[in-house]
């Protein structure tokens, strides 16, 4: 998605249940997987610490395994947003939490289901879907919201080994072939970049 679509989809999904759940994948990037395995105990203020990933088992059961790579269990920056909307979201759980009782299943799960449990990668799906119609805007997988950081980061002049750790990639080198389409745009930044940085010192 552009900038501008980010903006309208992010406006469409104030009122969504999983508000909270949409900020986050589109402002660090982490896979579905790795969003839906977090714990409230990986949250320290701004920094937001990935440690597992949530998979789907050949009986469908759900279960957690380690992150896809070495680089995938890292810690990114959430920015103001995304912690704003974080605690809102933990403010409204625990209201849920008491509402439903003993039957809750406390498992410290960020993004549980509505008994605490882990919630399935196709109900996100659904929401997410229904979500780009509310908001009028192209159906997107659920994945290019990780796409999407990336992409904007770039175009934003972010430098690519910021952006790969973030990712979680294995190496710049992956940053760099997935989001070969932006590299035109940083190659005129650069040589703006530079004229203006040599012609000011003329």
């Amino acid at each position: 998605m552009t900038a501008a679509q980010t903006a309208t989809l992010l406006s469409a999904a104030e009122s969504d249940p999983l508000h909270a759940l949409w900020v986050l994948l589109l402002f660090t990037g982490v896979r579905i997987g790795e969003a839906l395995a977090l714990q409230w105990s990986d949250i320290d203020g701004e920094r937001l610490t990935i440690r597992r990933t949530l998979v789907r088992n050949s009986d469908y059961s759900l279960g957690f395994n380690e992150p896809k790579t070495a680089k995938s269990r890292r810690t990114v920056t959430l920015p103001g947003i995304g912690v704003s909307a974080l605690q809102q979201h933990r403010t409204k759980q625990l209201r849920d939490i008491l509402a439903t009782g003993s039957n809750y299943q406390r498992q410290d799960l960020i993004f549980p289901n509505s008994m605490g449990a882990p919630l399935f990668h196709e109900r996100v799906r659904r929401r997410w879907r229904k979500l780009l119609h509310k908001a009028g805007l192209p159906q997107i997988r659920l994945y290019d919201t990780r796409h999407t950081h990336a992409s904007l980061l770039l175009a934003a002049g972010v430098n690519p080994k910021v952006v790969s750790e973030r990712l979680g990639h294995s190496s710049i080198v992956l940053t760099l072939n997935t989001y070969t389409h932006v590299i035109p745009e940083l190659d005129q930044q650069a040589a703006t970049t530079l004229e203006t940085l040599i012609l000011k010192h003329g």
